[in-house]
């Protein structure tokens, strides 16, 4: 009985693998990039909406990238959220030569709020476009950007569009860990369905790139509907689709690079920030979800090994773990070609996983105990 038990649940794992590996083929052939999209009629305005604090590696080389773009009506608007370091003196220098970029002095943080809802909505505030754009600090855009992203809105008739971007890597550990999220998305969110059905519950948004239709923004209450929220991007992102609106993941990677952290003890910090949130501090479900990965991606390569040493005291079933282990390496690979992360991390996978659960974990306890911060603020 314990090893029909044991053989169904071997067979188990390389079937969901099996569907999960679906998923992801059928999502990387149905999120469309925005690079193939051409303009037609007329250009709407745009405010391209930057939130910075302590940015002073990162503020140069996104707002000059902004100021590039090859569109007739943009303004590019930063505000400094109260930074410490050098952000401010560099836009006040960006500043004197750039008539197209507004700089703004970020408020203090009022009661309620949490830092990136707050500074977006300083920046909405202050702006003017028919369309409005937010993006990173941490982003570089292509000179035709702007241009192939309203394209897409208006072709696709969409009240947001927000994209993946290329995630640059400076380390074998941001390797590993920083592309954990667009792993995710495209590994277990079937993206089609969520587009065409309006599923909130399976709705993906990208705080790094996401453009929306003014009157939607404003119909939705904007930054200040989702003030508390952590995982804010996800959140805002959902409120279009409950207000019945068009809502559009796409690709970006072409067109935006990003460096999300530098080096692995940051992202580390950057992810126990946003983990347990992004589950609505439900921590059944989150740990459930966390040690399934693991389970899932390790036991079958434990197995083979444990065979191979002679631990393992039953016959093993080889087809369905080779099979699973295939599959895992299989769908890394497909992922990280088209995030154009060097395709040798999908031999790392297992590596991954541990170092994920591990991030959820510190997620877990930093949310617990009220500890958890980012640039110098309290996020709990």
């Amino acid at each position: 009985m314990m090893n029909e038990f044991w053989l169904a649940h071997i067979y188990s794992l390389a079937v969901f693998l099996g569907i999960v590996f679906l998923v992801t083929i059928i999502n990387l052939g149905t999120v469309r990039k925005i690079s193939r999209y051409t303009m037609a009629g007329e250009y709407p305005s745009v405010a391209v909406l930057v939130p910075a604090r302590n940015e002073e590696s990162n503020i140069r080389a996104c707002v000059e990238s902004l100021l590039a773009q090859d569109y007739p009506a943009f303004q590019v608007l930063v505000l400094d959220d109260q930074s410490s370091d050098g952000t401010r003196e560099i836009l006040q220098e960006l500043r004197q030569t750039q008539k197209n970029l507004v700089v703004l002095p970020g408020r203090p943080l009022p009661d309620g709020w949490l830092g990136k809802p707050w500074a977006c909505q300083q920046l909405f505030e202050a702006c003017q476009g028919e369309l409005l754009l937010f993006v990173d600090a941490d982003t570089r855009h292509q000179p035709g950007m702007l241009k192939k992203a309203v394209a897409a809105l208006q072709t696709e008739r969409a009240d947001l569009l927000t994209a993946m971007v290329h995630l640059q890597v400076g380390s074998i550990g941001e390797g590993l860990l920083v592309p954990f999220m667009y792993w995710s998305v495209l590994t277990f969110f079937p993206i089609w369905l969520a587009s065409h059905f309006n599923l909130v519950s399976l709705s993906v948004s990208v705080g790094q790139f996401m453009l929306f239709r003014r009157e939607a923004y404003e119909r939705i209450g904007g930054h200040a509907a989702i003030r508390g929220e952590i995982v804010d991007d996800f959140q805002i992102g959902r409120r279009i689709i409950q207000g019945g609106m068009r809502h559009r993941f796409m690709d970006a990677i072409d067109l935006v690079d990003c460096r999300m952290y530098a080096g692995l003890k940051e992202a580390i910090n950057g992810f126990r920030k946003n983990f347990y949130p992004a589950f609505r501090y439900q921590p059944l479900l989150f740990f459930f979800v966390f040690t399934y990965l693991l389970v899932l991606y390790l036991e079958p390569l434990l197995l083979l090994l444990f065979a191979y040493i002679g631990w393992l005291k039953v016959p093993l079933p080889i087809v369905p773990v080779v099979a699973s282990i295939l599959l895992a390496i299989g769908q890394h690979a497909f992922c990280h070609q088209r995030l154009k992360i060097p395709v040798y991390y999908s031999l790392l996978y297992p590596a991954r996983m541990a170092l994920a659960f591990a991030t959820a974990v510190l997620s877990f306890i930093s949310h617990a105990r009220n500890r958890a911060t980012w640039k110098e603020r309290r996020v709990t």
